[in-house]
């Protein structure tokens, strides 16, 4: 299979941004229990 280097920095950006918002959900839950 042949990959596309925007297809490759598309799936990066996808995992990018689902690992921010779990990152930021665990803040918030941690700042939340303060």
């Amino acid at each position: 299979m042949h990959w596309d280097f925007s297809m490759i920095s598309l799936h990066i950006r996808i995992c990018l941004r689902r690992l921010e918002r779990l990152i930021m959900n665990e803040l918030t839950k941690f700042t939340g229990g303060l």
